[in-house]
């Protein structure tokens, strides 16, 4: 049976995307809403308290803002994860991940997307299908990392890995924490062949830059880290591409100047060092205004 565990904040969500799941899942299931309206709990306590009422021997953390599009996708997760070197599928991930606080995005590579991506801005909805290795026919791609709007393992794995509630209290960085423990020991990939809509455009503020900063110094030992060797070249470019990206949100959510340039010194005494990149964040700090 596969266990469907939602950290749900509006009732009327979960009652659309459980019809939605009845409908389109075609495999045993069973829905484990935790009511976190009052926000009682971050997201991975109402996870890991989900999987522990859980009977499935699959789980499926999902958000419920999203609505599946591909009918029996309950057995094609079950077909993927019936690879035993797989550890965990999602619809959206890198396939490298800088040391460099940042998102799952490998920033100067393609991500692993698919999903039917709706926006409240008025934009048009978009399907969203994106990947590092076009020439690659196949329905899993592997990556390193994987954002949360829906991930699947194994019960056996997250009787190996939990949600680390203790690092990520909140609602960000826990998807990239999950999958890169679970990198350790399995394949982590991205599935094409369910499609899933996606209703809202994620929550990038301070608490989530935040978040990255906590990921990057849990794992600093093990980044970057990347599913296919990279060049110096790339390690590089991708080093300092992440670096001014951070380096532009630190402003942009107005955090003090030296301590932007405390984070620049401390994620550049590294083998990646390039001056002119460095000289080019400092003015950054330095000079630019930062938004709102």
């Amino acid at each position: 049976m596969i266990s469907i565990i939602i950290c749900s904040v509006k009732k009327h969500e979960l009652e659309r995307v459980s019809s939605n799941i009845s409908k389109t899942i075609g495999a045993e299931f069973e829905i484990i809403g935790i009511d976190n309206t009052t926000s009682k709990y971050g997201i991975c306590e109402a996870y890991n308290l989900g999987a522990s009422l859980a009977k499935g021997d699959i789980f499926c953390f999902m958000h419920e803002d999203i609505a599946f599009e591909t009918q029996d996708w309950g057995t094609l997760v079950r077909n993927h994860l019936n690879d035993l070197k797989v550890g965990i599928i999602g619809v959206a991930g890198g396939s490298s991940k800088s040391m460099v606080p940042w998102s799952w995005s490998p920033v100067i590579f393609n991500s692993e997307i698919n999903v039917v991506q709706h926006h409240k801005s008025g934009k048009d909805t978009t399907h969203v299908c994106k990947t590092n290795s076009p020439a690659e026919p196949s329905t899993i791609k592997r990556v390193i990392s994987l954002d949360g709007v829906w991930l699947c393992v194994r019960r056996e794995v997250f009787d190996q890995f939990k949600f680390d509630a203790h690092t990520f209290p909140g609602f960000h960085g826990y998807d990239m924490d999950f999958s890169l423990q679970i990198s350790t020991k399995f394949k982590v990939a991205v599935v094409f062949d369910i499609l899933i809509h996606h209703y809202s455009e994620g929550s990038f503020n301070k608490e989530w830059l935040e978040s990255t900063i906590k990921l990057s110094n849990k794992w600093k030992a093990h980044l970057p880290a990347s599913v296919k060797t990279l060049s110096r070249e790339n390690l590089i470019l991708q080093h300092w591409a992440c670096m001014k990206l951070f380096t532009t949100e630190l402003l942009n959510f107005k955090f003090n100047k030296l301590l932007a340039l405390k984070y620049l010194c401390t994620y550049s005494g590294n083998s990646y060092f390039k001056y002119n990149h460095f000289l080019s964040c400092i003015k950054l700090i330095l000079f630019k205004k930062s938004s709102g």
